[in-house]
């Protein structure tokens, strides 16, 4: 077998195939991947940069790239019918039955949806059931989350095991310590 390449009228490689292990190259004669795309810098491609440019000329359809292990879908990045970038977790729970769209959502507006296709706020999460939602703040010295539970917005001290150090109840009520039912405007545990 020979190995296989185009080149410009300055002799630049435009596209290569190689013999010995069918790896396919644009920009290079020796790619070192099944697919390897090398540019020299910025690639205008119309108005933007781009040096892969994935265009689905449907309306209405899903474009996008998928990741798959060993023949089973796992993951696609890309765009919804609705024009809305997401990330989709295509084997939910160790399975292909229930795939998730709602994952990772970033509206035509910026707005950024974990576990909804249709953010209300800037960066809205949503969950079902029993799920916590939480943001983990974590140095070398502590470790603090934010998170419901049921009605209640927690802020706990994971460092301490979960302690909770200050409670917003449902009713608007707040408990500073480790209640987690303020039954008063403020309450204060020591």
């Amino acid at each position: 077998g020979h190995n296989q390449t185009a080149v410009d009228s300055s002799n630049n490689v435009l596209f290569a195939i190689t013999a010995a292990n069918g790896n396919v190259g644009m920009g290079t004669g020796a790619p070192g991947a099944p697919l390897d795309i090398e540019t020299a810098g910025n690639t205008q491609d119309g108005t933007y940069y781009s040096t892969v440019t994935i265009n689905n000329t449907g309306s209405s359809t899903f474009s996008g790239v998928r990741f798959d292990r060993s023949g089973v879908a796992k993951w696609r990045v890309g765009l919804k019918n609705d024009d809305v970038f997401q990330i989709s977790n295509l084997y939910t729970g160790g399975t292909t039955a229930n795939p998730d769209d709602e994952c990772f959502n970033i509206s035509n507006n910026s707005s950024i949806g974990l576990g909804t296709a249709s953010p209300t706020a800037k960066i809205h999460m949503k969950t079902t059931g029993t799920e916590k939602i939480g943001i983990a703040v974590q140095n070398s010295q502590r470790h603090y989350g934010i998170a419901t539970t049921g009605q209640n917005l927690i802020f706990e001290d994971i460092s301490a095991g979960g302690v909770n150090r200050m409670v917003v109840g449902s009713s608007g009520n707040i408990g500073i310590g480790s209640n987690t039912s303020p039954a008063q405007a403020l309450e204060v545990y020591r």
